[in-house]
């Protein structure tokens, strides 16, 4: 960033978003990576500070900086769906699933959310579902799926929109009504859902999605639905 608005200056096309604070000032709701570098080449006691950025950076001459002004973070976020997850700029998988909780957590339901983002409740419940597990897991078992995220999460949505593999793990739709409060889940279901997650992050086992909802007798959907082959399954993991 520092690189790009010492040579472009800074693009109007992507102005920070602010709402404003009880003192007068504002608050940097989206935009502080922006804003950091941009003190970084114009504030001198932050640059007096970081000698190791003033020697690779001259100090630039920029007073002013294009803020879109909002009334509250509902209105940011709101703004946010549409142009990351609705709009042109898209989120990867994970930058979704991160804002999905994060609206999840201030008490907006999936309907709230649906009509925040503008998506489908089934994604919205699936994406939530599945983020809410490996961030499970990886707080109780010291990042078991460390890389999931990075690798593998699109396949454990797909894996979760598949009737074998709910029915598998014990979901029962619509998505709306499912608990996303997955430490109130029993040992069971905990055990079935890591399974599906070390089953989707063993690239051994699983390649690309064809393996997940394929019609041959290897796909994960068809050895799920069959007893034997599920158990067997199971008992060799």
């Amino acid at each position: 960033l520092i690189i790009s608005i010492r040579k472009n200056g800074f693009i109007s096309a992507e102005p920070l978003m602010v709402i404003p604070n009880q003192d007068g000032t504002y608050v940097v709701v989206e935009g502080n990576r922006r804003l950091a570098a941009l003190k970084l080449l114009t504030d001198d006691a932050i640059r007096e500070k970081m000698p190791e950025y003033t020697k690779l950076y001259e100090k630039v001459d920029i007073s002013a900086i294009p803020c879109v002004l909002y009334s509250s973070r509902a209105e940011v976020q709101n703004a946010l769906a549409v142009r990351h997850i609705s709009g042109i700029k898209k989120w990867e998988t994970r930058e979704k699933a991160e804002f999905i909780a994060n609206l999840y957590k201030e008490n907006n339901s999936i309907k709230d959310i649906v009509e925040i983002i503008g998506s489908k409740s089934d994604r919205i419940g699936i994406t939530l579902f599945a983020y809410k597990w490996i961030e499970y897991f990886n707080e109780e078992e010291s990042n078991v799926f460390e890389k999931f995220f990075e690798d593998r999460f699109s396949l454990l949505i797909l894996a979760l929109g598949q009737k074998s593999i709910r029915d598998f793990i014990g979901i029962e739709l619509p998505w709306s009504n499912v608990n996303y409060d997955v430490k109130s889940y029993n040992k069971d279901i905990y055990q079935k859902m890591k399974y599906l997650c070390m089953w989707l992050d063993d690239n051994s086992m699983i390649k690309d999605s064809r393996q997940i909802t394929g019609q041959n007798s290897n796909s994960l959907t068809r050895v799920l639905s069959c007893d034997a082959s599920r158990e067997y399954l199971i008992d060799t993991t």
